[in-house]
């Protein structure tokens, strides 16, 4: 059986040589999460902002269901 390569398709993105550079483009500071309807927007925009934006809501998606900046929902929320 054939093993399987994994692919390291984020780390050849160049994000890590422009670190930020969707945040400044778009006005938000360094610490702050930018809204989704916002990514959706500047995706429409095209260029290498359309690309960045739609990189990060793509890279939002990995996240895993316990990551402290993943918002529960409130079926899931335990009640008391």
């Amino acid at each position: 059986m054939a093993t399987r390569r994994v692919r390291k398709w984020i780390q050849k993105s160049g994000v890590k040589k422009h670190k930020g550079a969707l945040h400044r483009a778009l006005g938000y500071g360094r610490e702050e999460v930018i809204p989704t309807p916002v990514l959706r927007r500047a995706i429409h925009q095209g260029g290498h902002l359309g690309h960045m934006a739609q990189f990060a809501l793509n890279v939002r998606g990995l996240r895993g269901r316990h990551h402290p900046l993943q918002k529960r929902r409130a079926s899931h929320a335990r009640t008391r």
